[in-house]
């Protein structure tokens, strides 16, 4: 059998695929490959024994693959799986038709099987010549033919089986992600029974072989983003959450830098009161009352400014001993009862007196906490009435005041 006779054997298995793959109807294909291979194999015995010492060697040319790349691209809505449709409620083309690939390679697994049968096959006949003593120069140019074709076919084969469990598993993902633009891979990988290392590098080469449109894997390698706008999505969420990381360590290194003037005694309070003004914030948005929720910021805006004075003067420290011993943690107890009051379904009687009673105690501490911060510029002001008195005695001294001036101006 001939380069020619090999290649028309491929053609019609070829052929037969297509219809099936084509028609969907499968019933007949194996009968119909088995009885083409057979014919086949009847005419190469036939040719060996009559060609068995005019064999001629002919290069083999090398085997044709018949798979086909990705063919235009379908909209999420129109995906459809074994699972039932992929539906997106953003209809931007996502995902690749795949079916020319799938065909393609169902094409190549069945040629190459065929063709490694056959050339098995006829390798066992020359085995039986070889052992009958009939084996010649003709033998084994036929013997080695066969064998590069048999290794072609076997290479084939394998393509064609990675290709069609590519696109098996390209589908088991399009339904896995459902309606969303994004997916975990610990999740693909368990819906395709495979490791996520072997799913990340699986979806690696379908976006680089464009079946995900407009697919991206996160910075980590964790998750699966199919929508471009997804993606951009993601990448100024990381941006700000980076922005956010370097704030909050050059506040830390400021913190720090600040507190290493400071006692333990102050740092420690310090920390206690950074901890109470965020449960004041988390109060103030846990709770909607617009007029409550302003009483609360202008009471965290006091509080802030407490702590600030102290950063600045730590001998102002002695003077909050009863603020952080009951006024801080009273106040706490409080916004935290009114949250669980205002967060009651039913508004009655009783809650809205409670709430009542506490936002007007809030009224009060909120004076409270204006005197004590007050309080801590006592001596700043008692300072600057020294200053002016001194100056003014100053003044009066070098004749430099008004009254004075007003004098010198009438003797002239």
């Amino acid at each position: 059998m001939d380069y020619n006779d090999w290649s028309a054997l491929g053609n019609d298995i070829r052929r037969m695929v297509d219809d099936a793959v084509n028609s969907g109807d499968f019933r007949r294909l194996d009968e119909n490959v088995r009885r083409t291979v057979a014919d086949g194999l009847e005419n190469l015995s036939e040719s060996l024994k009559k060609g068995m010492g005019n064999v001629t060697g002919r290069k083999a040319a090398p085997e044709q693959g018949v798979g086909r790349p990705p063919q235009g691209m379908v909209r999420p809505s129109q995906v459809r799986t074994a699972g039932g449709p992929g539906r997106f409620r953003d209809q931007t083309p996502l995902f690749a038709r795949t079916f020319g690939v799938q065909a393609g390679a169902v094409a190549l697994l069945a040629v190459g099987c065929t063709v490694a049968g056959g050339c098995l096959i006829a390798l066992l006949i020359f085995l039986i010549f070889y052992l009958a003593g009939m084996a010649g120069n003709a033998l084994a140019v036929m013997t080695g033919i066969l064998a590069v074709i048999l290794a072609g076919s076997v290479a084939v084969t394998w393509i064609g089986k990675g290709l069609l469990g590519r696109t098996k598993r390209f589908r088991r993902y399009v339904e896995t992600l459902r309606d969303r633009v994004y997916c975990n891979i610990d999740e693909l990988a368990a819906q395709v029974g495979k490791s996520p290392r072997y799913v990340k590098n699986d979806l690696q080469k379908m976006i680089a072989s464009r079946w995900f449109r407009q697919g991206h894997l996160d910075r980590q390698e964790t998750c699966l983003i199919v929508s471009d706008e997804a993606y951009r999505q993601y990448m100024e969420s990381e941006r700000q959450f980076e922005l956010r990381r370097k704030e909050e360590e050059e506040r830390a290194r400021r913190e720090e830098e600040e507190g290493r003037g400071l006692s333990e005694e102050v740092r420690k309070m310090m920390e206690a009161g950074k901890a109470y003004i965020e449960k004041i914030e988390r109060s103030n948005d846990a709770i909607p009352g617009e007029e409550i929720s302003n009483k609360i910021s202008h009471m965290q805006t006091i509080v802030e400014r407490i702590f600030e004075r102290v950063k600045e003067y730590p001998d102002c420290a002695d003077d909050l001993r009863r603020f952080m011993d009951y006024y801080l943690p009273t106040t706490v107890k409080l916004l935290d009862a009114y949250e669980e009051l205002d967060g009651q379904p039913v508004q009655g009687e009783n809650i809205l007196n409670g709430k009542q009673e506490i936002e007007k105690t809030l009224d009060t501490l909120n004076l409270a906490f204006e005197k004590l911060l007050d309080s801590l510029f006592e001596d700043t002001a008692w300072d600057v009435a020294t200053d002016i008195s001194v100056l003014q005695t100053m003044l009066a001294q070098e004749g430099l005041t008004e009254q004075k001036l007003k004098a010198e101006e009438k003797k002239g």
